[in-house]
């Protein structure tokens, strides 16, 4: 009776940590070998031709000064431009902007189009890798249950391997 009911508990950890652990075995993967990943991942940058092909739209230092926290001049791709101090950033000579944001940067022309993005793929596995999908919320609790339900699936395996061999043993 109690091997049908550990059996039961066992599966069902299982079915519930499955996910957990085969994202933390994936992003895992990922951390190790983002060379070799990377190539086949979505998601290709502004490039310098593509700014340069952009047509001439100057900004001048006030709207910079308007549209960013703190104005910083930079050089983009041997350019010209500004930065904020929360990372976002103006071309001077054609008026695009980039937008970073936790995990991904975005490029916009000068009327708001996205005209390139960027997915930051290292920041994005790693968050999945430490917070999970529940993200930094919630804290640790989900990755604490997981742990917990690993804990216990280990164990209900181990006596579901040792069980009937004590038995016959006994016998």
């Amino acid at each position: 009776m109690w091997h049908r009911r550990i059996k039961t508990l066992h599966g069902w950890l299982g079915l519930f940590a499955w996910p957990w652990v085969v994202m933390i075995a994936l992003t895992g993967l990922y951390q190790n070998h983002a060379s070799a990943i990377d190539p086949f991942l979505p998601g290709a940058p502004l490039t310098e031709a593509q700014l340069s092909a952009l047509p001439a739209s100057p900004v001048t230092e006030v709207e910079a000064s308007a549209l960013l926290t703190e104005p910083e001049p930079v050089t983009v791709f041997g350019r010209p431009g500004w930065q904020g101090a929360d990372g976002r950033g103006i071309d001077q000579a054609t008026g695009v902007r980039w937008e970073p944001g936790p995990w991904m940067t975005l490029w916009r022309d000068r009327g708001g189009e996205v005209i390139a993005w960027r997915v930051e793929w290292q920041k994005l596995f790693l968050r999945l890798h430490r917070a999970g999908w529940a993200g930094e919320n919630l804290g640790t609790w989900p990755a604490d249950l997981v742990a917990l339900a690993l804990t216990l699936f280990g164990l209900s395996g181990l006596w579901l391997f040792l069980a009937p061999r004590l038995r016959r043993w006994r016998r």
